[in-house]
């Protein structure tokens, strides 16, 4: 054989096996059923009382109070960054600011402070597997893992009251493959 048969001999190999894997990639696969009605997600108990709460929070006025730890002393270990958090201003129901911190993967801490008055309301260093979300005037600690339980609190008279529970049905990741 001489080079120039070789040559083209390769050229169309290369050829075919590019159309291929080019049939390959485009070759219609199993169609999907199309006729099936799209599921409804079904809003929880909780969910529902958020958003039919009526809660009109009061605005603050003027320049928050400074900190007063006497509630939770525990707290002043966390001092910069409540301190910081407070000086933004309000992000949580009308008057109240929420501080919060990371401590390691998954987990979250927290405090409530109420800008009119400058006091630690609730303090939680270490919640292990939640994260944070405030939605008006609740905070919602949103679990990592599916089967934890998702807590729904209000402040009630400068109190963190739990408002409502219910069971994660979904893990913050996903299913995990195997």
């Amino acid at each position: 054989m001489n080079k120039f048969n070789i040559y083209k001999l390769l050229f169309y190999v290369l050829l075919v096996s590019y159309i291929l894997f080019a049939i390959y990639l485009f070759w219609p696969t199993k169609q999907e059923d199309k006729s099936q009605e799209p599921k409804i997600v079904q809003k929880s108990t909780c969910q529902k009382e958020l958003e039919t709460s009526s809660d009109v929070a009061q605005e603050l006025r003027g320049i928050p109070k400074s900190v007063d730890f006497s509630d939770y002393p525990e707290a002043k270990r966390y001092y910069t960054r409540i301190t910081e958090t407070v000086k933004e201003g309000v992000n949580l129901a009308g008057y109240y600011t929420l501080a919060r911190w990371g401590v390691g993967t998954d987990s979250v801490g927290f405090a409530v402070i109420n800008l009119k008055t400058g006091k630690v309301i609730s303090f939680d260093p270490v919640r292990e597997s939640y994260h944070l979300q405030n939605y008006g005037s609740y905070l919602i600690l949103e679990p990592v893992y599916a089967g934890q339980t998702r807590e729904f609190y209000k402040i009630v008279n400068d109190k963190l009251e739990l408002a409502c529970t219910e069971q994660s049905t979904k893990d913050m990741y996903g299913p995990i493959e195997q």
